[in-house]
């Protein structure tokens, strides 16, 4: 087996997600690396993006399908390749022409988050009986139906499969015994274990932080055909009312960890001080952290900082999925959780305790089981393969 992999991606690919795929550690081990980008219909928009590697060598980024297998023609007869890419027909029939082709599948199954099983069938019954709610309702199921057979007629099984927690490795259990199933920890947990010995930072001490997720211009509502669960005036002008209100009753600065999808030139209409790619430097320094359903809020249980959910009439009105997933959490996790535009006094609220048990159950299930021998997800995938023999 030749040592090259190539990466599956159907969204832009940032210095952030670069890093937690694991490119360096690939290249520095001496592996041939190649990164497939397919935008399919969003290509005229992420293709005019200045991304860092468009210069770079063995990065494709694909204008349509015949471009993808003349690139497929030219592989080796044996290499791995990781699956990101959005699990549609299209693509789960390249994935097996590349497997007729020699390569083996990895799919990285780590992250996972509660809730999200059966949203469907609990939002309906959770929430008042509406025209908009029954079509929503409808177009699920339809998706879940077609999602659900083309997984089962055409998407390959996985030669590898990475899992984090008790629940994926549950789920893993039902997998095909010719399926290598990798007992390993989230991505979150791999920059946690980087970052938990490392000194305080002075600027960051003590502060309450909020974790950004621009819900009103993330482009992966774009990739899911979603409308933005936010815009941009109402939703900064709800959330520094609301800072401006815990600054204050807490006598703590409220600092933004922006999102990583977030355009560094377009400035937010804000007070507070923004900080990009610094979310896990952040959490760990705070006080208290803000949130509604990011998945950074891991960053959060494993440094033990007390959280509130946050959620807004916008989000409520525009997203029933976001909104149910902040209630889901802030339910398992015991934690507060606040309508921004409408709520009491602050005086009523302890923000600083958090269900310490709670947390701990959500790091098992979700983020890294105790069984977990793994300590370097991909340096340890790398030896776990090399272990195997190159034929």
């Amino acid at each position: 087996m030749n040592k090259k992999i190539i990466f599956l991606f159907f969204q832009p690919l940032d210095k952030y997600n670069y890093k937690r795929w694991g490119f360096e550690t690939f290249l520095n081990q001496g592996w041939d690396v190649e990164c497939w980008l397919f935008f399919g219909k969003f290509y005229s928009i992420f293709n005019k993006k200045e991304v860092f590697y468009q210069k770079r060598e063995n990065f494709y980024n694909f204008k349509s399908t015949f471009e993808c297998l003349k690139r497929l023609k030219k592989l080796p007869k044996n290499f791995y390749f990781i699956d990101a890419w959005d699990g549609s027909l299209k693509s789960n029939i390249i994935q097996r022409l590349m497997i007729l082709k020699g390569g083996k599948k990895i799919f990285v199954y780590t992250g996972l988050f509660p809730g999200l099983k059966n949203r469907t069938i609990n939002l309906l019954l959770k929430n008042k009986i509406s025209f908009k709610l029954f079509t929503w309702f409808f177009m699920q199921v339809i998706k879940v139906i077609y999602n659900k057979m083309n997984n089962v007629i055409f998407c390959p099984k996985p030669h590898y499969l990475f899992v984090s927690g008790n629940v994926s490795i549950k789920d893993a259990g039902n997998t095909s015994k010719n399926v290598k199933v990798i007992n390993t920890h989230s991505f979150d947990y791999e920059e946690y274990s980087n970052l938990k010995n490392e000194p305080l930072k002075e600027e960051f001490k003590n502060s309450i932080v909020y974790i950004d997720q621009n819900l009103e211009g993330n482009y992966e509502f774009l990739l899911n055909n979603s409308k933005y669960a936010a815009s941009k005036d109402l939703h900064w002008k709800s959330l520094n009312s609301f800072f401006d209100a815990m600054s204050k009753k807490l006598n703590k600065k409220v600092l933004i960890a922006a999102h990583h999808r977030r355009d560094k030139n377009v400035k937010i209409d804000t007070n507070c001080e923004v900080y990009y790619s610094q979310t896990p430097n952040l959490i760990k320094n705070s006080s208290l952290v803000l949130v509604h359903n990011s998945v950074a809020l891991s960053y959060a249980i494993l440094f033990k900082k007390p959280m509130i959910f946050i959620t807004t009439d916008e989000i409520k009105k525009f997203s029933i999925e976001i909104d149910f997933s902040i209630k889901k959490f802030s339910e398992i996790l015991n934690a507060k959780l606040i309508n921004i535009n409408n709520f009491e006094s602050l005086d009523k609220y302890n923000f600083f305790n958090f269900d310490e048990e709670a947390y701990n159950r959500w790091k098992e299930d979700y983020i890294k089981s105790s069984e977990s021998k793994v300590q370097y997800l991909w340096e340890d995938f790398i030896k776990i393969v090399e272990k195997e023999k190159f034929k």
